[in-house]
């Protein structure tokens, strides 16, 4: 029991180490994991539990109802420190939007920041960068301590395009009435480390890990141009570039090594996307070509890359598609579709199978859904969001292992078991489920 009014209890399965939380209906939000621990709003409150046995560590005395913060609303873990928005952030947002900053240790407050229009946030263990990017609000780049939430320094600007925070550097995209440049900045001090010379608009920016270089790098590339670049984020030094040859080109970046992106991904038409791993071997002589282009194409149906997710797990691609048609509405395209690939050669492009809908979902409908991917090692966990229901799969090659009704939350993985929010009609079941065979303790009843 956690007070008189808010029933919470835990079932530990010490022999296979899963473990469930169970909660009143709709008390459960967002999940986080961060050394050991599992973050979740529980009843208004951010509270921590173990990781280990599903016992609960701490729950924070600051409430949380005053920041207006919703299911869907996520929160970051950053060092010592969480911060939780109330509301999500969204570059065409002008909304004000509070951030409350909790001590991890024992979920006591740190500070409150006061509700401004906010665009996007960063944060490493000791900084806090905050951004605002819409054209109807004065663009800057600001920073926090993330200690105390006094401001470090702040940067304004006539237009940028995209903000990275790594090694200790706040990496901007800027641009001016007469130049563009990409420029670095000392996360603590704000002061200029180096910057870059474009010849196009701001672009945005993608931290991506690559294997042959000891630290990340990051790619710079404008939406609708056919030339990327990337650099290293310590020294400014580029490192290479490529033209595809097609101006719709977007970049992605996609792996499962830690919070880092291990690969790089491009979409350069409505059904093509390429590989870009190791970067060493690109260059401009032969574009993408080579090899790297994986076409998703139905020899029955004619499909088109949704806005994608490209995901890459054990060797293969997956990413998601809708039937090729003149209508953006998702019911006229009969919704997303799964698609995996293998890597390496040509082929093998196959639909995701085993995608079981509760009975309550009309047949007509079951493909009319929209998926999150989240890849793990060896397996990928995909969230399906329809407008009657919600389900997470588990899917190794094409094949799904196992399936859940869950709360529109994604899954978090942790090893080879992930965490989820289960909504059982009554009761709110925070989850350590075996990522193999979908076993967990107390079985919700079948819907």
């Amino acid at each position: 029991m956690i007070n008189d009014a808010v029933p919470l209890s835990v079932d530990h399965d010490a022999a296979s180490g899963l473990w469930t939380v169970t909660a009143p209906k709709d008390s459960l939000g967002p999940i986080a994991v961060a050394d050991g621990q599992v973050l979740v709003p529980f009843d208004g409150r951010m509270t921590a539990f173990d990781a280990r046995d599903g016992g609960m560590l701490w729950r924070s005395p600051h409430p949380l109802g005053g920041t207006g913060l919703r299911l869907a609303t996520a929160f970051t873990t950053a060092g010592q420190h969480v911060v939780v928005p109330s509301r999500n952030p969204s570059p065409h947002g002008t909304e004000p939007i509070g951030l409350t900053c909790l001590r991890r240790t024992d979920g006591a407050l740190a500070w409150i920041r006061d509700a401004a229009p906010l665009s996007g946030y960063l944060a490493d263990g000791r900084t806090l960068v905050l951004w605002q990017s819409h054209p109807d609000a004065p663009r800057h780049v600001t920073a926090v301590d993330l200690v105390d939430g006094r401001r470090l320094w702040r940067h304004d600007y006539v237009d940028f395009g995209s903000v990275l925070l790594t090694q200790g550097r706040v990496i901007v995209t800027v641009g001016t009435q007469r130049r563009h440049y990409t420029r670095a900045y000392d996360a603590r001090s704000g002061k200029q480390l180096w910057r870059t010379t474009m010849n196009r608009y701001p672009a945005r920016l993608h931290l991506v890990a690559a294997d042959h270089l000891p630290g990340p790098v990051v790619f710079t590339a404008h939406p609708r141009r056919d030339t990327v670049q990337w650099f290293d984020p310590a020294t400014g030094t580029a490192l290479g570039s490529l033209t595809t040859g097609y101006p719709s080109t977007r970049w992605r970046g996609a792996g499962t090594d830690g919070e880092v992106p291990s690969a790089a991904w491009a979409r350069v038409d409505d059904r093509r996307v390429a590989h870009l791993r190791p970067l060493g071997e690109i260059g401009e002589v032969g574009g993408i070509g080579q090899g790297r282009v994986r076409t998703f194409f139905s020899p029955r149906r004619p499909l088109r890359l949704s806005d994608p997710q490209v995901v890459e797990v054990a060797g293969r691609l997956y990413t998601t598609v809708r039937l090729d048609g003149t209508h953006d509405d998702p019911a006229a395209t009969r919704g997303e579709r799964i698609v995996s690939a293998r890597l390496g050669g040509l082929g093998g492009d196959r639909w995701l199978t085993g995608l079981r809908w509760p009975l309550k979902v009309p047949r007509r409908e079951r493909r009319n859904f929209y998926a999150h991917l989240v890849p793990a090692p060896g397996c990928l966990y995909a969230l399906l969001i329809h407008r009657a229901a919600w389900a997470v799969v588990a899917v190794r090659g094409g094949r799904v292992l196992w399936r859940r009704g869950s709360r529109a939350t994604p899954p978090v993985p942790l090893g080879d078991r992930v965490i989820l929010l289960d909504d059982c009609g009554e009761h709110d079941h925070l989850r350590l489920v075996d990522g193999r065979t979908g076993a967990t303790t107390r079985p919700c009843p079948r819907k």
